[in-house]
Formats: structure tokens, C-alpha cells, sequence
């Protein structure tokens, strides 16, 4: 029994090395239907494969694909790594899903605080939420005022129209 769960270990590492040569020499439709396949097979451990998948989808913007696995893996693995969050919170900024991306690298810190490209990003992704708020803040101020100003117009107008 040892023996057969040795082989399966060591069977799985090579599957995983095949499918990263693939992707390390950019042949990203290759490693996606390898691992496809792999993700059929029965007695491999799917959390891997699944983490790999997302990541292929993410590094060719195929970003819909890229969060439907992210999210299975997540869903799947009782302790996401710190990786796997980080790299979630990449495919989310690509996404331009902001709030999303900042709580993924907020995760990447707390399993990993030494991650300085987590932390990076974090304050990265921060200051562009921050940015942005404050752009709709503007925003809204200057199409109060716009009507603001078009109203007091108005009233001026019929001011006028009752003096004459």
C-alpha cells in the first residue's frame, strides 16, 4: 500500500511538472487541455490542477474563465494559500473589480505578512479605490452645481418674464 501511494505521489508531481514545461515555453492551449484532462482524472488530487487552470485563463486575459476557477478553488480548499490569493487578487484587478481584488491581497497578507508583492498591490489596489471614490465625489458635485446653476437660469428667466 506504501508503494502504490508513493507512485501516485510521484505521478502527480510529474503530471504537474509536464503541464508547467507547457506553460514555461507559453504553449498556454497545450497546458490548458492537459490540464483539462488531468481534472477528469480520478485519483489525482484536483486542488493543484484547478489552481493551475486559473492561472493559465488569467495569464491569457481570459478572465471570466480565470474566476470561475479561482472561485472553485477557493470553494474547494479549506485553507487557500496565500498564492492562490494573491493570484485571485490579480485576475480581479484585471477585472477592474476593485473591493474584491483588496480583500484577496488583504487574505494573501494575513495567511502571508512577509508578501511584499501582496502588500504592494494592496495599497496599490487601496489608493486606486480611494481615487476613485474621490473622482465620483467630484463628479457629483459638479453635476449638483451644474443644476444648481441651470435652476438659479431658469428662475432668472422667469423673473424676467414676470417683470415684462
Amino acid at each position: 500500500m506504501r508503494f502504490l501511494t508513493t507512485i501516485l505521489f510521484f505521478s502527480q508531481i510529474i503530471c504537474q511538472d509536464i503541464g508547467q514545461k507547457m506553460i514555461d515555453n507559453g504553449d498556454f492551449e497545450s497546458a490548458l487541455n492537459y490540464y483539462q484532462y488531468l481534472l477528469n482524472e480520478e485519483n489525482l488530487s484536483k486542488d493543484d490542477i484547478i489552481y493551475n487552470l486559473a492561472t493559465i485563463y488569467s495569464s491569457i486575459d481570459s478572465l471570466k474563465k480565470a474566476e470561475e476557477f479561482f472561485d472553485l478553488a477557493i470553494q474547494d480548499s479549506l485553507n487557500p494559500s496565500s498564492e492562490l490569493s494573491y493570484n485571485r487578487g490579480n485576475m480581479l484587478f484585471k477585472s477592474k473589480i476593485l473591493e474584491e481584488s483588496l480583500k484577496s491581497y488583504r487574505d494573501a497578507l494575513l495567511k502571508n505578512p512577509e508578501d511584499n508583492d501582496a502588500r504592494k498591490n494592496y495599497e496599490f489596489v487601496k489608493n486606486e479605490i480611494e481615487k476613485r471614490q474621490q473622482a465620483q465625489e467630484k463628479s457629483q458635485q459638479k453635476d449638483e452645481n451644474s443644476e444648481e446653476s441651470e435652476n438659479n437660469d431658469k428662475n432668472q428667466k422667469e423673473d424676467q418674464n414676470q417683470k415684462n
